[in-house]
């Protein structure tokens, strides 16, 4: 018993680390790859006396770091521009290996039921940060500061609150870095309690997942939050006049916010506009050069050149060229032929307005269907 508890505290421990690196602005780099190493380490370890000295590495990560191995060949070119090799070439790699590792050492079932867990508790912490814009705004001013992307914001470290120079922005950003990408997080984590929740648990997690992400005042989030809809309906049919109910009476709402996402983020808006540019330019870009960039050739190039796009896609498309966007697509395919369809689409969709193809827990999510290889049982843990 004390043992089997000890290895879910681990194993909470360790997933908690990879939503936290993936999301938060909060975790300084260096400790993000020091933990990344040392937990590649201790799951080789692992793996190899679960495995009787052997790690069993499969052609799904040694077709990724082949990937990887041919772009960062090629950036090499970039380095006698007298740009300095960029140590994000290297970064990816670690990340995809850790990924994998984790993936093979935790069931399907063990991992998403503790993802949904903290996702739900950072739900709930989210509702807590907004509620402090609606009752005295004025005490964000106290709060501690960091700086992003050249912008000083607050942060109640479970919550932060963005600011525009004076302007502040009255948005769920969660502790991720902007509310974007912390939609993305509550969606999956709806879709998960969706798939594996019933009576009150579920209809808890509906309410504090849904309104979690209206608060976001996301585009994408908006999409994704009405494709899980349509799945809770169809998967529990008595959540149809609920939410049908709920829709009229936030009519008041609905409308308004409506007409700011076509206003100010869809066609024809600055926002779209600072996001489609630089999509089309990479695109054009990235036909040319079938390998990528390079990390180190596209930090040298993509101010000037205009390719700084925020999606997924095209990020990889420049910095690891096709073989490697070839890969991650088929990795997705993966996850949309088995039972967790949803969660692909999630996905793909999320993956055109944030750039976290490669981060940690998405590496891990890629690998969690490849379990039969390992022989781990879905429903039991690996670990220390």
């Amino acid at each position: 018993m004390i043992e089997s508890k000890g290895k879910k505290i681990l194993c909470t421990a360790e997933i908690l680390f990879l939503v936290l690196a993936t999301f938060s602005p909060h975790v300084p780099q260096v400790i993000e790859i020091g933990v990344t190493l040392a937990l590649i380490v201790i799951s080789i370890w692992l793996l190899a006396k679960q495995n009787n000295g052997d790690v069993p590495l499969d052609n799904t990560i040694l077709i990724a770091m082949i990937c990887f191995v041919l772009a960062m060949l090629c950036d090499v070119r970039n380095v006698f521009g007298g740009q300095p090799y960029s140590m994000v070439d290297f970064m990816y790699p670690c990340y995809f290996l850790c990924g994998y590792l984790v993936a093979k050492r935790h069931s399907k079932t063990q991992f998403y039921d503790t993802l949904e867990k903290i996702v739900f508790v950072a739900a709930i912490l989210s509702l807590v940060g907004m509620s402090v814009y609606y009752i005295n705004s004025s005490w964000i001013y106290s709060f501690p500061t960091y700086v992003q992307g050249g912008r000083t914001h607050r942060t109640l470290f479970f919550f932060n609150y963005l600011f525009e120079g004076t302007w502040m922005a009255v948005r769920n950003s969660g502790f991720a870095w902007e509310p974007g990408a912390f939609q993305i997080l509550i969606n999956l984590a709806l879709q998960i309690a969706i798939q594996r929740q019933d009576g009150k648990r579920l209809f808890s997690r509906v309410c504090i997942y849904t309104l979690a992400v209206i608060f976001t005042r996301s585009t994408i989030g908006y999409v994704v939050l009405a494709i899980n809809l349509f799945c809770l309906v169809r998967k529990h049919k008595k959540y149809l006049p609920i939410i049908a109910t709920a829709c009229v009476l936030g009519l008041v709402v609905i409308i308004p916010e409506l007409q700011y996402q076509i206003q100010y983020k869809l066609f024809g808006s600055r926002a779209f506009g600072a996001r489609f540019t630089p999509l089309i330019n990479a695109i054009k870009y990235a036909w040319y050069m079938p390998l990528g960039l390079g990390s180190t050739g596209y930090d040298a190039v993509y101010e000037s050149a205009y390719i700084g796009s925020y999606d997924c896609f095209t990020q990889i498309l420049l910095r690891f060229g096709y073989p490697m966007l070839i890969y991650v697509m088929g990795r997705i395919v993966k996850i949309f032929r088995s039972d967790n369809k949803y969660i692909a689409i999630i996905l793909i969709i999320s993956f055109l307005s944030e750039p976290i193809w490669g981060n940690l827990l998405i590496t891990a999510m890629y690998y969690l269907e490849d379990k039969k290889t390992l022989g781990v049982p879905d429903g039991e843990i690996v670990a220390v």
